[in-house]
């Protein structure tokens, strides 16, 4: 079950859908929306024994479990991602609305050093990316749980897993965080 969030996304206009054929919708279904990752196999991650630990440069590392993460202040946004081999008018392009924790509210208990300028990342199938620090300039970047209002699909990245607005996937959207 998903707390509601402390920061709500913004309600749709009622005209926010085109209706042209292909065309993508303002929201995307969670099994039409497009999956790029490097897993042969989805990983299924039991959320009893995950853990997001966040540790390097940082002066108190920490580790949060599934429920402590689902216990924190959650915010909603409706974001746009897109791969960086989509074409223009290709299919590698979706939005939905994410439910999750700001991603600088975890780095801010940590509390990142100031000399650090990267985030490493680190999926639960090996993939890792590196996402600059300076690239969390106030954009609702989040480490989201829910996916239009439903817990993340196994094949986007349950339990949890990175959402940068603006970057592309290969520097920011670790999926099986």
């Amino acid at each position: 079950r998903l707390p509601a969030p402390a920061d709500p996304a913004a309600a749709l206009a009622a005209d926010v859908e085109v209706g042209v054929a292909d065309v993508t919708p303002f929201r995307v279904p969670p099994a039409d929306f497009y999956r790029v990752d490097t897993a042969l196999v989805v990983p299924q991650v039991d959320p009893g024994s995950w853990s997001l630990r966040i540790g390097g440069m940082v002066r108190d590392p920490i580790e949060i479990g599934y429920d402590d993460l689902l216990a924190m202040p959650l915010v909603e946004r409706d974001l746009t991602l897109t791969c960086v081999s989509n074409e223009v008018g290709g299919p590698y392009v979706g939005n939905a609305v994410w439910l999750g924790v700001r991603l600088t509210d975890l780095l801010e208990r940590a509390r990142v050093d100031r000399g650090a300028d990267q985030l490493f990342s680190t999926s639960v199938d090996g993939f890792t990316a590196s996402t600059p620090l300076a690239a969390l300039d106030g954009r609702d970047a989040i480490v989201a749980v829910a996916m239009n209002g439903e817990p993340l699909p196994a094949e986007h990245g349950f339990p949890a897993r990175m959402v940068i607005p603006g970057l592309y996937g290969f520097v920011s959207a670790t999926k099986w965080l």
